[in-house]
């Protein structure tokens, strides 16, 4: 099982443990309903992975995926999706274990990949309020600040 597939279904347990606790009932008692893991922008990137891998293994309970127009329509055309998060914990701690044994400081690759994702999500925030910028300029209303400011990845 590739890391980045093993750390989303250990996220999936730990969300799973969380509100199915003690902890939770009285909130859920109340009303309250769980927070449901979210895995965004599924698309398979390497050409090499199915263009459903990720949708496929990261299908579970409770969760919701967003994903690309062309990977839904191939989930639509040939995907599998089924329960592949519950039950994954042995499975998932596992891989990542042999990943750090070989050196590998996952903490240090998932801030990396959180700054950079922030950093897209930002600019392509920016480049949609410049957008909205010129229509609302062009049209002479109000438009949206100039940029989405502020978006930082938490030290």
């Amino acid at each position: 099982m590739p890391s980045a597939v093993a750390n989303a279904r250990l996220a999936f347990t730990h969300a799973t443990d969380r509100f199915a606790g003690a902890r939770f009932a009285a909130l859920r008692a109340a009303g309250a309903r769980p927070q449901r893991p979210l895995w965004a922008s599924t698309g398979t990137k390497d050409p090499r992975y199915s263009d459903t891998k990720y949708v496929d293994e990261l299908a579970g309970p409770g969760v919701v995926n967003t994903m690309p127009p062309a990977t839904l329509a191939a989930v639509d055309a040939h995907g599998a999706p089924r329960d592949q998060l519950s039950g994954s914990r042995s499975a998932a701690r596992a891989t990542l274990d042999r990943v750090a044994a070989a050196g590998v400081d996952l903490g240090a690759v998932t801030d990396r990949l959180l700054e950079d994702g922030v950093a897209r999500f930002a600019a392509s925030m920016d480049e949609l309020l410049a957008g909205l910028q010129d229509i609302s300029r062009a049209s002479g209303t109000p438009g949206p600040p100039a940029r989405a400011g502020g978006l930082r990845v938490p030290a």
